[in-house]
């Protein structure tokens, strides 16, 4: 070859190598050796990303295939804001995993850490043994659920005496999923006036 770059596609991930370049002449007379220099090879980003939304939580899954790269660790990384920045501290997620039919393997964990009803964007990156890092994989964005509370307390609630019974009314709910409103204990029978004959 001539000219002073070379890419090296063949090497493995997760591995160092080293190097040393010579010049060769027209003649084939060799240069002396340069210094040897070496390079280690991070592992691939983790590949197809997802996330689901449950109540105050996110479940993530990823997929790592065979010649990926060693698999030490994993930093999970989070952000209500894009991009995804990951120089901070990685959310606490213990990942499992799960072996695929053509020697992959799907990992995935719960971010307990989160609020409910917030939006989050997600990253994850791989460490190997060496400490080398991958880039971010792909960014997934979900909204985390809500827990299903009660509906506010009634307000407003008035009593009217008529000739023909009691009258109840009170303000008007703007909860989102009201049903309809359910009544209080009733009083004692014959506690109610009756229609006359």
């Amino acid at each position: 070859m001539t000219g002073n770059h070379l890419s090296d596609e063949t090497v493995n991930r997760s591995y160092t190598y080293k190097y040393k370049v010579a010049a060769v002449d027209g003649t084939g007379h060799l240069s002396p050796y340069s210094d040897t220099v070496s390079a280690h090879r991070p592992p691939a980003a983790p590949r197809d990303l997802t996330a689901t939304a449950d109540v105050g939580a996110a479940l993530l899954s990823w997929t790592v295939k065979p010649g990926d790269g060693t698999v030490y660790a994993f930093h999970v990384y989070r952000s209500t804001t894009l991009p995804v920045r990951t120089t901070g501290e990685p959310v606490s997620c213990t990942t499992t995993y799960t072996e695929l039919s053509d020697g992959s393997r799907k990992y995935s964990c719960t971010d307990d850490s989160a609020a409910e009803g917030t939006t989050y964007h997600y990253v994850v990156t791989t460490q190997d043994q060496a400490s080398a890092v991958s880039l971010p994989s792909g960014t997934v964005t979900v909204i985390t659920s809500e827990s299903d509370r009660p509906p506010a307390q009634v307000t407003g609630l008035t009593a009217t005496a008529t000739e023909y019974g009691i009258e109840l009314d009170w303000d008007d709910n703007t909860e989102p999923d009201l049903k309809r409103p359910r009544e209080g204990p009733r009083p004692a029978a014959g506690a109610l006036p009756r229609a006359c004959c």
